[in-house]
């Protein structure tokens, strides 16, 4: 039979554990939101190689160098090559200019079909912003061509000022109902400053499933009352289209719209 204290100390232990179960289910889903990031776009290019030609996006139109190509930090990339001359080529990316791939550098397959492409999918890697020169494995000083690799647009930040009566503003003097459009992609993480502008309970959230109300199952709602210290909720739009947002407290004057642009364009 247990003693006093032993049991004591099981009752103590439950408590506590009970105690941080509690306390981990009472914390908003946006507290441990994670760190914004950037959309990203699918992108395709054709080229046609030839060993003294150079690199064409036709086998009429080879020149060297070939056609100047663009994509973005993150982009995914696939560029279906063929050999108009029949020869044995490659592609790559030469960021430091050797004539010679290395590793980091996205690199094909080799390839030297004129009517059959090898297609070279890759990922835009980080770290080389600016203008690159891509060239063939085997023939690197005849078949050449520029890439410019832009930088990854930073993720958005707005700022809303709720009001019960008035709605949403961008700033507490320019509060309306409908509220501001928020612009973004798909894919897009976006970061929200909430202001209660009158001080009051308010809430916040996107109506993905668009029924007209909160969906606990499928949304995420975020509670704010400061005027003068913003709750911040991170969330990605994951679907293209237009979506609302309302205070589920005030949804008639509260509310306005988000807009997702399809992958790859621009808001």
């Amino acid at each position: 039979m247990k003693s006093s204290v032993q049991l004591g100390i099981v009752a103590l232990a439950i408590l506590l554990v009970s105690s941080v179960f509690a306390i981990s289910l009472a914390l908003p889903a946006t507290a441990a939101a994670s760190a914004p990031v950037a959309p990203t776009a699918t992108k395709t290019f054709t080229l046609y190689g030839d060993t003294t030609d150079g690199w064409g996006t036709s086998s009429t139109t080879i020149a060297n160098p070939g056609p100047s190509l663009t994509v973005t930090e993150g982009d995914t990339v696939t560029i279906h090559l063929f050999s108009n001359d029949s020869g044995t080529h490659s592609w790559f990316i030469d960021f430091n200019n050797n004539n010679a791939p290395d590793s980091g550098e996205p690199i094909s397959l080799t390839f030297s079909s004129a009517t059959t492409a090898v297609d070279f999918p890759f990922t835009v890697p980080t770290g080389h912003i600016g203008t690159a020169t891509y060239r063939c494995g085997p023939h690197p000083t005849t078949m050449t061509g520029s890439i410019t690799i832009q930088a990854a647009p930073l993720p958005p930040t707005f700022t809303l000022y709720g009001n019960a009566q008035s709605g949403w503003g961008l700033t507490s003097t320019s509060i309306n109902s409908p509220g501001p459009t928020l612009n973004l992609t798909q894919g897009q993480t976006a970061t929200i400053d909430l202001y209660a502008a009158d001080g009051v309970d308010h809430t916040f959230y996107i109506d993905w499933d668009r029924n007209g109300r909160f969906d606990s199952g499928t949304e995420t709602q975020v509670n704010f009352n400061s005027s003068t210290t913003p709750v911040r909720y991170t969330f990605t739009a994951s679907s293209a289209g237009n979506f609302t947002y309302y205070c589920s407290i005030h949804p008639t004057a509260m509310k306005g719209i988000v807009h997702v642009a399809s992958s790859g364009a621009t808001p």
